[in-house]
């Protein structure tokens, strides 16, 4: 029997207070540790985040000492659909579905970086294609998709002081 008793106060027995103190100041330290690891990855992602932004590319083409910088952005998204004649809302043909970006804000951002605009085009970046016979009439109907991309290109300007 005195097997037992010793494993059992084995089993239960309680680490002294200097031990425990030990314990938990080393779990402290890890839950410590963890927290700003997971600190230090959100900073990395937020830094990461703003360095493919406009103004963090931007900002990039004024440290390396660019005279030009040149940046594509999307102005328009255009979705093409051809509506059958069993379409319950709209009647047989091609439509069109447009959503409108403005770049207002990275534009200025870029700008507050020191860059001034030089010059901008467009143009229509087609995505995908759908077509089909008309019903009851010789021809096609087609819808195309894409979107339109305005291309910026800025002058780097003197920092003020």
């Amino acid at each position: 029997m005195p097997i037992c008793h010793d494993v059992t106060t084995a089993l239960f027995k309680q680490d002294d207070p200097e031990t425990a103190a030990l314990k938990a100041a080393a779990k402290a330290q890890r839950n410590a540790d963890r927290q700003a690891a997971l600190v230090k990855e959100q900073q990395r992602q937020k830094d990461e985040a703003f360095n493919a932004s406009p103004q963090g590319l931007a900002r990039s083409a004024r440290a390396r000492g660019d005279f030009l910088f040149q940046i594509s952005l999307d102005i328009t998204d255009i979705t093409g659909t051809i509506a059958t004649l069993a379409a319950p809302v709209s009647p047989a043909g091609a439509y069109s579905n447009r959503q409108d970006y403005s770049p207002t804000d990275s534009l200025n951002a870029i700008h507050e970086e020191g860059w001034h605009l030089h010059s901008f085009s467009t143009t229509f970046v087609q995505t995908a294609e759908v077509s089909r016979d008309k019903f009851l009439s010789s021809g096609q109907q087609t819808a195309i998709s894409g979107k339109i991309v305005g291309t910026y290109v800025f002058d780097r300007v003197a920092r003020r002081a």
